[in-house]
């Protein structure tokens, strides 16, 4: 079980990492820019997908905010 507070710090958190990797992500789209397969590219695709799936976290510890504590 995760208290209300927990859930609004790991919020938060992941909010902010997904910011940062959208971030990094942008870099490698329009300044460090690199053809398919290159480390560029691969590091660009990495950035995208990790920012996908905090994004994902973030949105279910809101669902369960909202379902568990009533917030």
């Amino acid at each position: 079980d995760i208290t209300p507070s927990a859930a609004r710090n790991a919020l938060a958190k992941f909010q902010g990492f997904a910011m940062r990797f959208r971030m990094q992500a942008a870099t490698y789209t329009y300044v460090h820019i690199g053809k398919t397969g290159s480390m560029e590219n691969v590091k660009k695709n990495v950035y995208f997908a990790a920012a996908e799936q905090c994004t994902n976290m973030a949105n279910m510890l809101k669902y369960l905010a909202k379902e568990k504590f009533g917030d």
